[in-house]
């Protein structure tokens, strides 16, 4: 499974990965490196949808097995130019940025909470409670950012950027 090195581009609202928009689709029109080809592949991602259609991609897992066919080993999908650009603005590439943070400070929250958990479980609860009680401002941290994303993507709309 790769990212398709999708993270942190901007793609059209109908983009989708196959064959077609992979780096290595002309060398595998010659010789396919597996036997779905030519075929799209499943997709998983996290993006944030501008105004004007496109999705900025902040996660991307892109599968290796063609869509009804499994074990068609295909590892190396990336895509191509052309079907996918940069941020081109000091708004998107902030917009970007913080949303990485978002999802570092949610990954923070998740395995404080796992552990929590655990502590709970085997009977620790005043470690636990202090764990809570370290991890509550993190709630906060992540409200601010929240907020942060949308002002920035209302500066997007009303630029006519986004």
């Amino acid at each position: 499974m790769s990212t398709g090195n999708l993270i942190g581009t901007i793609v059209a609202a109908d983009f989708w990965p196959r064959c077609e928009n992979c780096v290595r689709y002309e060398s595998c029109r010659q010789q396919p490196r597996h036997p779905a080809f030519p075929h799209t592949w499943p997709w998983g991602y996290e993006a944030v949808y501008l105004l004007n259609g496109e999705r900025l991609v902040t996660l991307s897992w892109v599968g290796d097995g063609a869509i009804g066919e499994p074990h068609t080993g295909c590892t190396v999908y990336a895509v191509a130019d052309g079907h996918a650009r940069l941020p081109d603005t000091a708004t998107e590439e902030r917009l970007l940025e913080t949303w990485q943070e978002i999802f570092g400070v949610e990954a923070r929250l998740q395995r404080a909470e796992a552990a929590i958990d655990d502590m709970r479980q085997a009977g620790r609860e005043e470690a636990a409670d202090a764990l809570w009680g370290e991890i509550a401002h993190v709630y906060d941290e992540l409200d601010a950012l929240h907020a942060r994303a949308s002002e920035m993507s209302a500066a997007l709309v009303q630029s006519g950027q986004g």
